[in-house]
């Protein structure tokens, strides 16, 4: 994934949320952003998730501009975000067990293989799947 100089102007307060960020990930990396209060690093995760639309600038991912020749939903099916507030982006509505099988069967695996790989997941880092 490369960003080519990313930019996103607040119209209303005419601010520079993001300016210029620039950034390569190979396949296998993973990317954590850390910095102060209000320098922008949700603005940043937002726009490499195409949450928001930059104002000049683009994302790339395998060679293809996202949103332009590579759909907002294959990309999202390969590239993911946790948000700040981990607990909301968890559906309360669901056990562990189902949160953890919901990933593959996004991905095309069966709902009993992924609950079979779920609870063996879970069984090794000592939790019970039956809870």
């Amino acid at each position: 994934m490369s960003s080519g100089k990313v930019l996103l102007q607040v119209k209303r307060a005419l601010v520079r949320a993001v300016d210029g960020v620039d950034l390569r990930l190979y396949e296998g990396e993973t990317l954590g952003v850390v910095g102060e209060s209000g320098c922008g690093k949700s603005t940043t995760a937002r726009l490499l998730m195409h949450l928001i639309e930059p104002d000049h600038g683009s994302v790339v991912f395998d060679g293809k501009t996202v949103g332009r020749d590579l759909s907002l939903r294959e990309y999202r099916r390969q590239v993911q975000m946790v948000f700040q507030d981990s607990y909301s982006s968890l559906n309360p509505r669901l056990t562990v067990l189902d949160s953890i099988a919901f990933g593959p069967q996004v991905h095309g695996v069966s709902a009993g293989q992924a609950k079979a790989r779920a609870e063996d997941f879970m069984q090794r880092v000592g939790l019970d799947p039956s809870r």
